[in-house]
């Protein structure tokens, strides 16, 4: 129902801010917002990359890794031409907001990783092989008592 009800309201976002704003400054505003949603994103991006590979492992990763994809889901929808995309995504930027769904999208994500790698688990055994170098032979062609 809000997938239909979206377009809905975004239209009449769109009016309400182009008849205060003009049709000129509106386009302009969509544009400059989806710039600082394609900034946004990719800076939220780095930080998580950055927070993911941390070789310290701090306890509190997962946290960090659900504020940091909140954030981007958050730039994402600022780069949505619409207004009310834009507003939820510039929502998801502030670290209060992030700080309250983090946990919840955190738990969601690790039950659902955790189910998708339970599908793929049980393949039998493991065989783990190292592969040795051969000694190179220092006469590449034998010569057989036949050609001598």
């Amino acid at each position: 129902m809000a997938v239909l009800l979206l377009p809905v309201l975004e239209i009449l976002a769109l009016a309400v801010v182009g008849s205060s704003l003009g049709f000129f400054r509106t386009i302009a505003l969509f544009i400059l917002l989806s710039i600082f949603g394609a900034w946004v994103f990719k800076a939220r991006l780095a930080a998580l990359a950055t927070t993911a590979f941390d070789p310290q492992g701090a306890s509190g990763v997962p946290a960090k890794v659900g504020s940091s994809v909140l954030a981007i889901l958050g730039g994402g929808l600022i780069m949505l031409p619409g207004f009310i995309t834009g507003i939820i995504g510039l929502a998801l930027q502030l670290p209060p907001v992030r700080a309250a769904l983090a946990h919840r999208v955190s738990a969601q994500f690790t039950t659902t990783v955790g189910t998708v790698g339970g599908r793929f688990g049980g393949r039998g055994d493991v065989i783990d092989v190292d592969l040795a170098q051969q000694p190179e032979d220092p006469n590449p062609f034998p010569s057989s008592s036949e050609l001598t």
